[in-house]
Parts: structure tokens; sequence; C-alpha cells
């Protein structure tokens, strides 16, 4: 759940990162963390569920 709701808010960064205006730099900085982020929170779900599948087959 938190996953898609970063990469919700990830979507609508990308509608104010089309205009110009005088915080794209920091909306650009965000969206990089948010894709970070949502990289590590993926990398953690495969690691759990890799632990998990170790034990049940044990």
């Amino acid at each position: 759940m938190l996953a898609m709701g970063l990469n919700t808010i990830n979507n609508g960064l990308s509608f104010y990162l089309d205009q110009d205006f005088d915080h794209s730099h920091f909306l650009f900085f965000l969206q990089a963390q948010l894709d970070r982020l949502i990289l590590f929170l993926a990398q953690i779900m495969d690691y759990l569920s890799g632990m998990i599948d170790s034990i049940r087959n044990k």
C-alpha cells in the first residue's frame, strides 16, 4: 500500500514537472527521491518474500 501511495504521488508530480515555475528543481529532486524510495521498497519486499519462501521450504 505504501508503494502504491508513493507511486500515486510520483505520477501526480509529473503533471507539475511539465509546467515552468520556480519550484521545478525541488520537484525534480522530490521525484528522484520518490523513485529511489519505491525501488528500495521493492527490493525490501523481494528480500522479505525470499526469506519467507526459504522458511516455508525447510
